[in-house]
């Protein structure tokens, strides 16, 4: 190649790879308003969601006072899985 022929090569690169600052910067700022935007909303819609199924609502489980007794123990599966084999037959079991 010549030497022309290379200086313009790297020339036109140079065109390809840089970079205006001004457009770098735009695009950062409108990726911020973007985040902005998107947190407003959806704590929006979470407020309505909330609104709409009656308040909020503990996640943690409360502990009872009262000791459990065997008939509030819910059932295990395999238990309600023998009871529906039983039903399934004609086996009519006494619950305890």
């Amino acid at each position: 190649m010549s030497k022309t022929n290379q200086d313009q090569c790297s020339t036109d690169q140079n065109k390809y790879t840089q970079v205006k600052t001004v457009y770098a910067r735009a695009c950062i700022i409108l990726l911020a308003i973007n985040f902005c935007l998107t947190g407003y909303v959806l704590n929006g819609v979470m407020k309505v969601q909330t609104e709409q199924a009656g308040g909020p609502q503990s996640s943690t489980p409360t502990l009872s006072t009262s000791p459990q007794t065997v008939k509030d123990v819910p059932p295990t599966l395999e238990a309600r899985e023998e009871e529906l084999e039983a039903q399934r037959n004609g086996v009519v079991h006494e619950k305890k």
